[in-house]
């Protein structure tokens, strides 16, 4: 009896050792995975297109950059805002700057859910007109939740603006036609959400890591 004991004793023990086994080789298999997916270059889909209006946008970099990007973008946009604060930042420095890449930006406001998206949208865009576009685009995204329309008169004022004529600017929604253009373009385009970026044409979707648009980067530059 105290055999048969012992044997079951030890049969369950080596059960347990080889589920033990069994759970650690799946858990390094998940480890692997997740970690092959983060390095896994982010693949565009295979969606051109060409013939942006570029009229009354504002761009930064060399006009004659082998590149060119065109974010559609929502002042509103929490994930806009992600691609203001962890990407654009690193693109001026080693792309921008550089004279490798030129970027423009485009307005696609989704009104449906960021009530103010047009208005911050023509704010800029006056802000613009005083030579203070990035500027006003910067703070915009740097007090994205402080949105309001008291407020972009105030941010106006803070970075130096003629108010006065700022506030004529605003007020008459002198740029509105401008913006409701690229929401028209962006729509025909069939773009869906913000941020969406054109890489030579390519659509890249969302906030992708920047390593992943360095990789389509890098690809264009050496076509």
């Amino acid at each position: 009896m105290a055999d048969v004991i012992k044997l079951s004793s030890m049969s369950i023990l080596k059960f347990m050792a080889l589920l033990f086994v069994l759970l650690f080789l799946f858990l390094v298999f998940l480890w692997w995975q997740n970690k092959a997916d983060k390095t896994q270059p982010y693949l565009p889909q295979k969606q051109v297109f060409e013939g942006i209006n570029e009229n009354g946008n504002y761009a930064k970099g060399s006009p004659d950059a082998k590149v060119s990007i065109y974010e559609f973008s929502d002042f509103q946009c929490p994930f806009c805002k992600q691609f203001y604060s962890e990407i654009l930042g690193q693109l001026e420095q080693e792309y921008i700057s550089t004279g490798k890449v030129r970027f423009v930006y485009k307005d696609f406001p989704l009104t449906n859910i960021h009530p103010l998206s047009v208005e911050s949208a023509i704010a800029a865009r006056c802000a613009g007109e005083q030579g203070l576009f990035w500027a006003y685009h910067n703070k915009l995204f740097e007090n994205q939740l402080g949105i309001s329309e008291a407020n972009l008169k105030v941010w106006a004022k803070e970075l130096g603006l003629n108010i006065e004529q700022f506030n004529s600017c605003y007020d008459a929604r002198k740029y509105q036609e401008y913006v409701q253009r690229d929401l028209k373009e962006a729509k025909a385009m069939g773009l869906t959400g913000t941020p969406s970026l054109l890489i030579n044409g390519e659509l890249v979707k969302g906030v992708q890591p920047f390593s992943s648009i360095k990789f389509i980067i890098e690809r264009k530059l050496n076509e």
